[in-house]
C-alpha cells in the first residue's frame, strides 16, 4: 500500500496521466474499490494546501477523468486549506488577493458540509504601503464567517487593523470549533467580551493568542483558562495584570501544552520586577496541572535594573514546578530572573525532563542564572570522583537528551562545562541518561580551552555538539 501510495504521489507532483506510467499500474488503481482510492486522494495531498497553487486537489482533478470525478466528489479534499496573502509591495498582491476570493468561493462550495480546518496568513508589510490596498483579509474572512459554524482548526496571522468591532458579531455560531490561532496586530481587547462569552470553550482543546499591541492580561486568560477545561494545548502572550486571587485552583486536566509569553505594554516603561513576577506566580498557583508534558515560560519585561526575583518569590517558584514535576519531560526556561540557586532547586524537582533550554542575555550586566554552581549541579553522578565535582548530592535531571544553553558566559568555566559534559557522555552505564544533543551559546569565549575534547566526544560518544560565541 505504501509503494502504491508513493507512485500515486509521483504521479500527482508530475502531472502526468496515469495511463503514461503503463497499463499494469492503472489497471491495479481502477480495481481499488472507490473508499480506498477515496483515502490514497486523501493521504495524497498535504494538510492545508494552498488555494493559489496548483497543488491538492485541483491538480489531482486535473490528471484525467476519472480522478477528477473522485476529487469533486470528495468534499473532505476541500474542506482544509490555506491562504496567504502577499506583502502589498508584491507585484501580484491585486490579482493574487482578487483569485483568493474567487477560489475561496470553489472551495467553500465543494467541501459541502465538511468540518472547515484553514490557515489565513497576511504577509506583514513595510510601513508606508499598509494602506495602498483594500484589506483583502478582512473580505476574505467575512466570507469565511458566513460557514463559521463548520470552522473545526482555525489559524489566521494578520497584520491589519480589521476594525475594533470586526470580531463582534453575535451571529457567529462556532458549535464545530476546537483549534484557534489568532496572531495580528488587530485590536483584540473591545472583541474580548466576545471571545469569552460567545466562544464555545468547553471544545476547545488548541488555543493560541498571540497580539503584540492589544495584550491579554494574566485575569483575561484566568478567565479564558477557567472556561477552556479540556484544553490541551495552550500559547499566550500576557501582561502581568491580575486581581483575581482565587483561594480554589482550578485544574486542567488534559493540559499537556503550556506556552506563556510574559511582556510589557508597548508603550509602558520599565517595570519592577517584584510586583509583576508577584502577579505572574500568583497566576500559575491558581492551577493544577496534572499531566503537563511541556512547559516554556518567557519574560519579556523591561525592569529598572536587573534584579533576581526574592527568595521568597523563588520558593513559590519551586512549589509550582514541583507540582508538575511528576509528568514534566520538556522545561524551558527563557529570561526569567531567578537565581541560580533556585534554578536548581527547580530542576531537581524534575526528574523526567528529557529537554532542557534555558535562554539569557548574551550581554553583561543582565540577570542570569548559568553558572559554574548550575553546571556542577547537574553533573550525573557515576562514581565518587563525580560526587567531588558535582555541588549536589543528588541526581539532577536524569533523564536528560537535549540541552540547549544561551548566556553571556561570564559565570561559566571550561572546567565547569566538561565536567558536566565528561558525566554524562563518558563510559555512561545506563544508556537512558546518556546526553544526545547539547548546544551553548555564549556572548565570550568559554570552551576554548577544551576544544580538542569536541570531535571526541562527536566521534566517540555520538554527541551531537557544538559551542559558539555570538560577538
Amino acid at each position: 500500500m505504501k509503494r502504491l501510495q508513493s507512485s500515486i504521489i509521483q504521479v500527482v507532483t508530475r502531472g502526468q496521466a496515469l495511463s503514461s506510467l503503463g497499463p499494469s499500474l492503472g489497471d491495479l488503481f481502477e480495481r481499488l474499490p472507490i473508499e480506498l482510492q477515496t483515502e490514497i486522494f486523501l493521504q495524497a495531498i498535504p494538510h492545508y494546501p494552498s488555494i493559489l497553487k496548483l497543488t491538492g486537489p485541483i491538480i489531482l482533478s486535473q490528471v484525467c477523468r476519472k480522478w477528477r470525478i473522485i476529487a469533486l466528489g470528495t468534499p473532505k479534499l476541500w474542506s482544509s486549506f490555506s491562504i496567504h496573502l502577499p506583502s502589498p509591495d508584491a507585484n501580484t498582491l491585486v490579482n493574487d488577493c482578487e483569485r483568493a476570493v474567487y477560489l475561496l468561493n470553489i472551495w467553500i462550495q465543494r467541501s459541502r458540509n465538511n468540518p472547515l480546518s484553514f490557515l489565513l496568513i497576511q504577509e506583514y508589510p513595510r510601513r508606508h504601503q499598509r494602506m495602498r490596498y483594500p484589506n483583502y483579509a478582512e473580505t476574505l474572512l467575512t466570507l469565511l464567517f458566513l460557514h463559521s459554524q463548520r470552522w473545526r482548526r482555525v489559524y489566521l496571522s494578520l497584520w491589519a487593523e480589521l476594525g475594533p468591532n470586526f470580531f463582534v458579531n453575535d451571529t457567529i455560531e462556532l458549535p464545530m470549533l476546537h483549534a484557534l490561532t489568532i496572531e495580528t496586530n488587530a485590536p483584540l481587547s473591545p472583541a474580548y467580551p466576545f471571545l469569552v462569552q460567545s466562544l464555545p470553550w468547553h471544545q476547545i482543546t488548541e488555543l493560541c493568542l498571540i497580539n503584540q499591541r492589544h495584550t491579554l492580561t494574566l485575569d483575561q486568560l484566568l478567565s479564558i483558562l477557567s472556561k477552556a477545561v479540556n484544553i490541551r494545548w495552550c500559547r499566550a502572550n500576557v501582561i502581568c495584570d491580575l486581581n483575581d486571587h482565587r483561594t480554589e485552583r482550578l485544574s486542567l486536566p488534559d493540559l499537556s501544552f503550556l506556552h506563556l509569553v510574559i511582556q510589557s505594554l508597548s508603550a509602558q516603561g520599565p517595570v519592577d520586577v517584584q510586583t509583576d513576577v508577584d502577579s505572574f506566580m500568583s497566576f500559575l498557583e491558581c492551577f493544577e496541572f496534572p499531566n503537563l508534558w511541556t512547559l516554556r515560560l518567557e519574560w519579556l519585561l523591561r525592569t529598572i535594573e536587573p534584579t533576581y526575583i526574592s527568595p521568597a518569590v523563588g520558593e513559590r517558584f519551586i512549589k509550582f514546578i514541583q507540582g508538575i514535576g511528576i509528568t514534566l519531560q520538556e522545561f524551558e526556561l527563557l529570561y526569567l530572573p531567578i537565581s541560580d540557586t533556585i534554578l536548581l532547586d527547580c530542576l531537581t524537582q524534575l526528574p523526567l525532563v528529557t529537554n532542557l533550554e534555558l535562554k539569557y542575555s548574551l550581554g553583561a550586566g543582565d540577570c542570569d542564572p548559568i553558572t559554574d554552581h548550575l553546571l556542577r549541579g547537574l553533573v550525573l553522578l557515576q562514581s565518587a570522583s563525580q560526587l567531588i565535582k558535582s555541588d549536589s548530592s543528588r541526581n539532577i535531571l536524569p533523564q536528560l537528551k537535549k540541552a540547549r544553553f544561551e548566556t553571556y558566559g561570564a559565570l561559566c568555566s571550561s572546567m565547569a562545562l566538561t565536567n558536566f559534559l565528561q558525566s554524562r557522555t563518558d563510559d555512561i552505564e545506563d544508556e537512558q541518561q546518556r546526553l544526545e544533543y547539547l548546544k551553548f551559546l555564549t556572548g565570550v569565549p568559554v570552551f576554548e580551552q577544551y576544544r580538542c575534547c569536541l570531535d571526541n566526544w562527536r566521534l566517540k560518544e555520538g554527541l551531537d555538539v557544538s559551542s559558539l560565541v555570538v560577538p
